[in-house]
């Protein structure tokens, strides 16, 4: 009787520490596994903010530049054609003053 008591105890014993031992690395596992979701979750949340804030930071910034070199582009393009038309009307005031006098200097038949 007492050897079987002393037996059972040790094998209980035993038992115990073999679930427990399978139980806490059952456990462990498993809040090791959600820790890892959620840390992953955070830290992709928060690279994709700040990625996202890059990206739009970028195009704003290219778009800035792009609408600048459009608006002097247009500056340009409407200077040179000012400056264009100016020779011309100059030149269309030289050649009228010219039929004028030519008009003047052949009277009518």
């Amino acid at each position: 009787k007492q050897t079987n008591k002393q037996t059972n105890k040790q094998t209980n014993k035993q038992t115990n520490k073999q679930t427990n031992k399978q139980t806490n690395k059952q456990t462990n596992k498993q809040t090791n596994k959600q820790t890892n979701k959620q840390t992953n979750k955070q830290t992709n949340k928060q690279t994709n903010k700040q990625t996202n804030k890059q990206t739009k930071k970028q195009t704003k910034k290219k778009t800035k530049k792009k609408k600048k070199k459009q608006k002097n582009n247009y500056k340009t393009t409407k200077k040179t054609q000012n400056q264009k038309n100016k020779k011309i009307k100059k030149k269309n005031k030289k050649t009228n003053k010219k039929t004028k006098k030519q008009k003047k200097k052949t009277p009518n038949t």
